[in-house]
């Protein structure tokens, strides 16, 4: 039998560090299931909604000319992205799975981008395609602005409260 005699700082850091595992694991996972639907997607071609596509163009549709470009808006901006998410999951108005997710979109596109040119899409949706690191992607941007919004509101909200007082 063992007596643990561990202070609090202690099983924080246990429960930070699993809380870091999990998100890490989530990455993987999305990242996994992006490139597996990518490779999946030639064979199911057949289904009404997967409709494989090379996409040259950077996410909704922005053409790319020049691809120094391309690369460094691609990673410019997600780079701006990460950080804001990061700062909204600091200030607790956003959760943290955000910025995992929202790194395995960009890696997954990243990865198809460096080994083929292109990024894989399939999935039909509407007039356009998708992946599965696209719709991360969205996900993860749409979560941050909306958090974004949210405290942006919240803090003309009690400028206001605070001039009325």
């Amino acid at each position: 039998m063992s007596i643990c005699t561990c202070d609090g700082d202690h099983t924080r850091e246990r429960s930070s560090t699993r809380a870091s595992s999990g998100l890490a694991l989530l990455a993987g996972l999305v990242l996994l299931v992006d490139l597996v639907t990518k490779w999946a997607s030639g064979h199911l071609s057949s289904l009404r909604f997967v409709d494989p596509a090379e996409n040259h163009e950077l996410m909704l549709g922005f053409p790319v000319g020049n691809q120094t470009l391309a690369w460094a808006l691609s990673i410019g901006v997600f780079g701006a992205g990460f950080a804001a998410a990061t700062r909204m999951v600091r200030r607790g108005g956003v959760a943290a799975w955000v910025l995992p997710v929202g790194a395995a979109g960009f890696l997954g596109n990243l990865l198809d981008r460096l080994a083929l040119g292109y990024v894989r899409d399939w999935l039909v949706i509407g007039p356009t395609r998708w992946n599965v690191a696209d719709v991360a992607l969205l996900i993860a941007i749409a979560m941050t602005l909306a958090a974004g919004i949210t405290a942006v509101s919240n803090e003309q909200t009690d400028e206001t409260k605070g001039v009325r007082t």
